[in-house]
């Protein structure tokens, strides 16, 4: 009976040796083919709403060219607003300009910090907030560029964003750079587009304007 045994375990052995690879095998392309799945709409997305900055220096031809993009098949001023939020959340690069120099937000020049962006090929939340800016006011909206402090758990630092007030006359807090950093956001999952004070709060945030920046 001995040697029946042995057999047995001989083939378990085998079986164990062939399945093993295979099994492998299966949950790697399970792995894969999840990993592909929940990265694709965010590619899609991405593909769809980049405009490149590359061959554009101008801020407000730029800028026309994403709301002309947005405009032939958006149904409102709302949308083209959020579409242009989201290609330029997409397309713009984030680069910490002039962190070792100390600038006085309130001479800032919006012209100039968006200018600065395009030669840059990217830029700080000054930057940023001077884009959006001008796309909110091209559009025909009444926008604030602010600037301040902001509040993240114990880290403060100082930054800015766009407020517009809506129909109601509330002032909604639209912060580019917080939905683009450390990745972006996806146009179904923006966190920082037209938000309330309480809601900024519940996202460990919290903002303390000292200033609005007026367009030269």
């Amino acid at each position: 009976m001995q040697p029946k045994q042995n057999n047995n375990e001989i083939k378990i052995g085998l079986l164990i040796v062939i399945l093993t690879p295979i099994l492998i095998y299966l949950i790697t392309t399970a792995i894969n083919v999840f990993e592909t799945k929940s990265k694709q709409p965010y590619e899609e997305e991405k593909s769809l709403y980049v405009i490149s900055t590359e061959e554009e220096t101008d801020p407000d031809i730029y800028i026309n060219k994403i709301i002309n993009r947005w405009s032939q098949d958006s149904t409102s001023k709302d949308e083209i607003l959020k579409k242009s939020f989201v290609s330029l959340m997409y397309s713009l690069q984030y680069k910490p300009l002039h962190k070792d120099e100390e600038t006085d937000p309130k001479s800032y020049d919006i012209q100039v910090l968006s200018e600065e962006l395009m030669k840059e090929k990217g830029g700080n939340c000054a930057n940023i907030t001077a884009m959006f800016y001008k796309a909110a006011k091209k559009l025909g909206y009444n926008p604030q560029f602010c600037y301040g402090k902001v509040r993240q758990r114990e880290l403060v630092d100082d930054h800015c964003w766009v407020e517009i007030q809506n129909d109601d006359g509330e002032w909604k807090i639209y912060d580019l750079t917080f939905d683009m950093t450390p990745a972006p956001q996806t146009y179904d999952t923006l966190e920082y587009f037209g938000v309330d004070d309480s809601a900024y709060k519940a996202k460990d945030g919290e903002l303390f304007k000292l200033g609005n920046l007026e367009d030269n």
